[in-house]
């Protein structure tokens, strides 16, 4: 029979945003592939998408997934 043994650290690092600035954070992002998410304001053309399609009566899902994407990060 055989023996498994798990052993983790963990290491708390107490970091202040303030050290960084917002190239450094940014380049980060970007290096690991995360990106940035446009921002609320950007989102203007999805909203005027989506309020002309649903008063058309015309599927907007497309829209509303990108604007959710755009707002939060991620796809529900």
């Amino acid at each position: 029979m055989g023996r498994y043994v798990s052993v983790e650290k963990y290491v708390d690092i107490d970091v202040d945003m303030d050290d960084f600035d917002n190239d450094v954070i940014v380049d980060e992002l970007e290096r690991r592939g995360l990106g940035s998410a446009p921002l609320p304001g950007d989102n203007q053309d999805l909203l005027i998408a989506i309020f002309q399609k649903r008063r058309t009566g015309q599927s907007f899902d497309w829209e509303l997934d990108q604007l959710i994407y755009n707002s939060l990060g991620r796809i529900a």
